[in-house]
């Protein structure tokens, strides 16, 4: 398992629902006051069906700090993408990434300067 950096939320799949992991109790309790379900130790969930309703989510999540694991394909980062290229505003957000096990970087964009 790769290092994670602690008292964060992780987002690490949004393709269809939010799923995070959680790093500490205090954003367990947050995510869980945001509607987000156990499914795990560490991870938490949030179904939802209606864009409008994961956008909200991703706001909220945005405004505690969350990171968004990148990757290709639909990664978090990647849906990021997307969604600003479809029209959809956010604040200045954080994506986490991984140089190997042991190692992590945590990089802010900023959607209304950055073409990410």
């Amino acid at each position: 398992m790769n290092k994670l950096p602690q008292n964060e939320i992780i987002i690490v799949e949004m393709s269809e629902n939010i799923k995070i992991l959680v790093t500490s109790i205090e954003k367990k309790e947050q995510a869980s006051q945001m509607g987000f379900v156990e499914i795990s130790h560490a991870y938490m969930c949030y179904s939802t069906n209606r864009l409008s309703d994961k956008i909200s989510k991703i706001k909220k999540l945005i405004s505690l700090g969350a990171l968004f694991s990148y990757g290709t394909g639909w990664s978090p980062s990647e849906l990021m993408s997307y969604y600003i290229q479809q029209g959809y505003n956010f604040d200045k957000f954080k994506v986490i990434a991984w140089s190997n096990t042991s190692t992590y970087h945590i990089i802010e964009y900023d959607p209304n300067k950055s073409t990410k």
